[in-house]
């Protein structure tokens, strides 16, 4: 296998550690482990006090399993193998799909590891990059479009990073029956699910057949990225059964007190979603205001769900102009050739506190230039 340069996470650590505000990064803001640790019940309680530090469970301490079954509808505790975070979760749910030669479709603009993988395993893909003039809308007719007989796997992230859509259920259901009808598998990437309303959420890919795969974790609306829990949800035997082969070859089990703590995150997931809303809420109503007072510099599609908006730079090169904010005025964003996607995007996190701070920084940093002379000031 042979993986490709990382794009984001290079660009993260090239320029984060040296902005003073962040206002890219698409988690919720960390909870404090003194926190999370007040949300314990008896139970957990006596766990993590009683903690020794053995192995844990190949496929995730029970406990934990029980408890993300319980996300969903139908689902059983033996339909679910925790990870070490999301990120080994896409990893072993797409090997466990595909093989060489298989042929692969992913719906973005999204995170690089999704259309990534498909290809280091061998897989020939296509994007299916939705767009901004269609307000982010999933297209299934598109995607139906690439498809061809050796396709195995469709792809898709919602609600989506970077563009803050959300299908509806209309649509997730029609991909679904889609990639049953091509004898393929639909894997949903729903590890920004949680904070959308409840009557515009689709259901959970999980619940749409055993052909449906929900990967998810609790990095990102849970802010627990420090504890590197996540999970793949599937009813299919057989496919389960090729997850648990993968995780042997790779980490073997997770870490025991990560895991007694996503217990207890999840036992308490009204609270640390209701944190997590409250914080999003705040700064999309921010983040809104802002882009009204520099509608020179910016138009954008306003987010449906997630953590994460991408308004468009009306006459900037967004790699430019990120890496001017970011060297000459300490604000860190996301350009959009590093998701990779198309156009010129920059991806604003809405889940930290500090968004206020940043984006009166961005304001200044515009306020020292004027629409097309940013990009074009380069870097020092």
């Amino acid at each position: 296998m042979r993986l490709p340069a990382f794009l984001l996470e290079n660009w993260i650590d090239r320029y984060r550690p040296h902005c003073r505000y962040n206002i890219a990064s698409s988690d919720i803001e960390g909870l404090a482990l003194d926190e999370l640790l007040s949300l314990c019940d008896r139970e957990t309680r006596t766990l993590w006090n009683s903690l020794t530090l053995g192995y844990s469970h190949s496929l995730g301490h029970p406990l934990l399993r029980a408890e993300i079954a319980g996300l969903y509808r139908g689902v059983e505790p033996e339909d679910v193998h925790a990870f070490a975070g999301t990120t080994e979760a896409v990893f072993a749910a797409v090997s466990a799909a595909l093989s060489p030669g298989d042929h692969a479709v992913v719906i973005g603009p999204t995170y690089q590891l999704l259309t990534g993988l498909p290809a280091a395993v061998g897989a020939d893909v296509d994007l299916v990059e939705l767009t901004g003039r269609d307000g982010w809308a999933l297209d299934v007719d598109r995607v139906r479009s690439v498809c061809r007989p050796g396709t195995r796997l469709l792809v898709l992230n919602a609600p989506n990073n970077p563009t803050g859509a959300l299908p509806s259920p209309d649509q997730v259901r029609a991909l679904a029956g889609l990639a049953e009808s091509l004898g393929a598998r639909l894997l949903v990437d729903e590890v920004y699910r949680g904070l959308e309303a409840p009557e515009a959420a689709p259901p959970s890919g999980v619940e749409l057949g055993p052909h449906v795969v929900t990967v998810s974790g609790v990095s990102k609306v849970y802010g627990l990225a420090g504890l590197r829990i996540g999970w793949v949800a599937s009813t299919d035997v057989d496919y389960r059964e090729s997850l648990r082969e993968f995780r042997y070859w790779t980490t073997l089990n997770n870490s025991l007190p990560s895991e007694i703590l996503a217990i207890v995150a999840l036992r308490a997931r009204a609270t640390l979603l209701g944190r997590a809303r409250g914080i999003v809420t705040a700064n999309r109503a921010l983040l809104e205001d802002f882009l009204a007072q520099h509608s020179d510099w910016f138009d954008w599609v306003p987010t449906r769900a997630g953590t994460t908006a991408y308004p468009r730079l009306l006459h900037d090169d967004a790699r430019c102009a990120a890496e001017t904010l970011a060297t000459r005025h300490g604000v860190f964003v996301v350009p959009s050739s590093v998701i990779p996607g198309a156009g010129e995007h920059l991806r604003i996190g809405l889940g930290r506190t500090g968004l206020s701070e940043g984006l009166d920084a961005l304001g200044d940093a515009l306020a020292s230039a004027t629409p097309g002379e940013l990009s074009a000031k380069g870097t020092p």
